[in-house]
Order: C-alpha cells, then structure tokens, then sequence
C-alpha cells in the first residue's frame, strides 16, 4: 500500500510538472506568436497609412512599448489589446487591428445605437437571449458590463466585447420608460461569419447583430420617390430606374449606411448632378485624385432631395450627404453622423503555426489576422475633412422610445412632408401617403426580424 501511495504521489508529481511545462509552452509560443503579428501590424501602417509621418507619433518607440506589454502580459486577450492600442493611437476611424480567431461572433440577441445623446434599442430578436430578458426595442441601454453606455464611446465598447474580447455573456443595465432600470445577464450564441470582402462592413456587424435592410424604392401617392441606399458595398447599385416615373422630389434615405466602395459612390451621386462635377480629393502619400461626379441617368437632378441620416451613416454615406448639402442640392435631416471618413485598404496577413513559422508561410498551419488602413485622407469640395467631424443635419429629426417600439417612423413621415412642400404641395400628408410609410416602415421592420429569426434558427440547429 504504502509503495503503491509513493507511485501515485510521483505520478500526481509527475502531471503537474507536466502541465506547468506545457502551460509554460504555451504560454511562450503565443507570445511569439502575437510578437510576430505586432511586427506585421506595425510594418504595415508604418508603409501604407496616407500620413508616411504618422501624425508625429514616435512609432518605434510605441511599437517597443507594445512588445513589452506582450512580454509580460498574462492572457492572449491582453496581447490583443496591446496591438490594438498601438493602432488606436493613431486616432484614425478606418485604421484598425482585426485580431485572429475572430470569425465568430458573439449573438446577444438585440442592437442597439446612439439616438442624440442615448442609445436605444432598436431592434430585438424574438425569443433570443435580449427578448428572455425582457428587452424591448425603444430600451435605453445604460451599462454594459459595468461601464456607462454613451455616444461617444458606445463603437468602441462593442467593439471590444464583440471583437477584441468576445466573451459567452454580457451584462446589461437597460431601462423601459420611466420604470426602474434593470440589470440582466445575456447568455451568447454564436454567429459564423465568411470570409472579409468589406472590413467596415465585417466591423459594423460585430458592433450590430441585425443586418442592414434591403434596397428600396417606392413612388408614394403623392409622387414622392422613397429611394433607401443601405450600404455602397456593392460593386454595382441596384438601378433606380424602379420608379415607374421620375419623381417630383425624393427621399434618399442613408441612415444606417456604413459606406463602401468609392466608384460605385460616385457612381450613385452622378444620378443627382445635372453635369460632371467634383465631390472632394483623396489625398494620399505620392498623389492627390479628385473624386469626379459625372451625370447617369435616370436624373434626379432637376427635382429637390431630401437626405436622411442617422448616428451610424458613415464613409460614403456621409460623404454622399455632404456632398449634396454643400450643393445646396438638398436638405438633411437626421441626427448628426457617424464622422467616420477616409478612404482605406484591408490587409490580409497571415502567421504561421509557431512550430512551422517562415517569413514565406507554405507549410504548416497558418493564422489569419488583418489590418485596415487608411490609405488616403478624404477633403470635401469645402476643404474640410469629415473625419470625426460628422455631417450636421439641417433639421434634427430623432424616434422616441415609444416610436420604436411601435416600429414607427417619424423622421420618414417628416422627410416626405417636407419634399410634399417643397413642390408647392403643402406639409399635410393624405391618409393614403400616411399609411404607405407605415406600412414600408412595417415591411423594411418585419424583413430585418425575419432575416434575423433565420439566421438564430441556423444556430440553433433547427
């Protein structure tokens, strides 16, 4: 017996000592690893960033700093943090570290943004971990994970609990009207993305859970196009020539677009010139390229544009409210933007498993990781930048809470009564036109909950 108590004592000895060199192993290859992605990351801004002095920061030395936070950090999350504070400080909206292990994405069940100073609910997938708990679109979301929901940092808190470090629960301070706030735990499902064809749309989606809607383009009973642009990521917008008739004012709804692709931007604003013209410059290390405007047909550019904007237009959007508003082409209304403006490039990189790592990776196993940069600072025609200057409305226009609960759209109504005057034809909307915006508002709604409703299903194995 007593023989037999000294082998399991050496054996116990034996694993433990084991466990502490395979964890020490570990610990020492991960290092390596996120060493090898800070250099990576690093070399990659210091080559491509539009500014070759990058703002008159001292790189190296942050660079240094960087790697001798991974030194002695403790966990992989605490790696990622420091890359991703390097990158930070550089201050620039397009330019972001995209951490490896990133293709799934934690599911919370409701998104959520910022509606002048608040964030609102505005979205809740039914019979998900949000909808449990008991939320409801038009909540006012106060803490998430002990810190203070705001405007200003609301992004950059999703960001780093959907992105940089994901987690299986979230715990949320939210509040219904005037009743007492609530806290509750919402336990993650998770959610497999493809491959990175839009960083800023693979971005926006970690920060919202719902997807943007569908393109739309309706004629109202009052002659008022609708024309709703949900994102410029597509090579090739879908063609406005869906109305059965020009219009004689339309409503180009942009809120909760994120941007995209430059071209098919200038190719969509050539719709509302009348001749060729300059939207701005991108100006980047070597040269400067004027971002031109030429006529499509069909031609809004004769009838008047109202523009509608929201806390998450961005990059193109933006630039496309803008441009139409410097033009005096166009009335915005909205609540002020995102001021998310550059012109960038996403950089795949890989490392290799540290066993096989080379500087060419074709053997071994390999890990994707990423950065986006911007590559060329965007100056309107004005010569001022919108980057984290925003677009401000010329008529604020925000939902309350009880709107979106009710899946109304006020600011919609208001932007279409406001085109209704503007072609001689009073303010008043007929019953009629009334009740085609809530119903549009009611299908883009119930479209986006079905996608959604998909989508949970799928994760659930149903």
């Amino acid at each position: 017996m007593r023989r037999a108590a000294c082998l399991l004592l050496a054996l116990l000895t034996f694993l433990c000592c084991c466990n502490a060199f395979l964890s020490a192993q570990a610990d020492r290859l991960a290092k390596e690893r996120m060493r090898a992605i800070l250099g990576i990351v690093s070399e990659d801004i210091q080559k491509n960033f539009y500014d070759s002095d990058l703002k008159k920061l001292d790189w190296k030395a942050l660079t240094n700093q960087a790697r001798s936070k991974i030194d002695n950090a403790k966990t992989v999350s605490e790696m990622v943090t420091a890359i991703y504070v390097l990158v930070n400080k550089l201050d620039d909206s397009h330019t972001r570290f995209v951490p490896p292990g990133r293709g799934a994405r934690p599911v919370f069940g409701f998104s959520a943004k910022a509606y002048g100073e608040n964030i609102l609910v505005y979205a809740v997938a039914a019979q998900g971990a949000a909808d449990q708990a008991g939320m409801q679109a038009g909540d006012r979301i106060l803490t998430v994970n002990r810190f203070r929901a705001e405007r200003s940092t609301w992004d950059a808190m999703m960001y780093d609990f959907r992105l940089l470090h994901p987690s299986t629960e979230m715990v949320v301070t939210f509040q219904h009207g005037d009743q007492p706030p609530r806290t509750e735990t919402l336990k993650a499902t998770y959610r497999r993305d493809m491959a990175v064809l839009d960083i800023n749309t693979l971005i926006w989606r970690f920060w919202n859970e719902f997807e943007p809607v569908s393109f739309s383009c309706k004629l109202f009973a009052n002659k008022i196009g609708y024309l709703q642009v949900p994102t410029f990521v597509m090579s090739e917008l879908p063609q406005s020539e869906k109305f059965d008739e020009i219009p004689k004012a339309v409503v180009l709804d942009l809120r909760g677009n994120h941007g995209g692709i430059e071209d098919t931007l200038l190719e969509f604003a050539g719709h509302f010139e009348p001749g060729p013209t300059t939207m701005g410059n991108v100006i980047g290390r070597r040269k400067t390229e004027a971002l031109k405007v030429r006529p499509r047909k069909p031609s809004f550019a004769q009838v008047p544009v109202i523009v509608l904007v929201d806390s998450e237009s961005a990059s193109a959007a933006e630039m496309m409210a803008r441009h139409l508003q410097l033009s005096r082409k166009a009335l915005v209304i909205g609540d002020r933007t995102s001021g998310r403006v550059n012109s960038s490039r996403y950089f795949p990189e890989v490392v290799g498993d540290t066993f096989y790592f080379q500087k060419s990776v074709g053997t071994g196993n390999v890990v994707p990781f990423g950065v986006q940069i911007s590559v060329r600072k965007v100056v309107m025609a004005d010569g001022q930048e919108l980057e984290h200057k925003r677009v401000i409305p010329d008529v604020a226009c925000l939902p309350t809470a009880s709107d979106l609960l009710e899946g109304v759209d006020p600011c919609l109504a208001f932007a279409t009564s406001r085109a209704q005057e503007l072609v001689g034809k009073g303010n008043d909307l007929t019953e009629k036109v009334v009740n085609q915006i809530r119903e549009l508002s009611s299908t883009i709604r119930t479209e986006q909950q079905q996608r959604y409703n998909r989508e949970a299903k799928q994760l659930a194995g149903e």
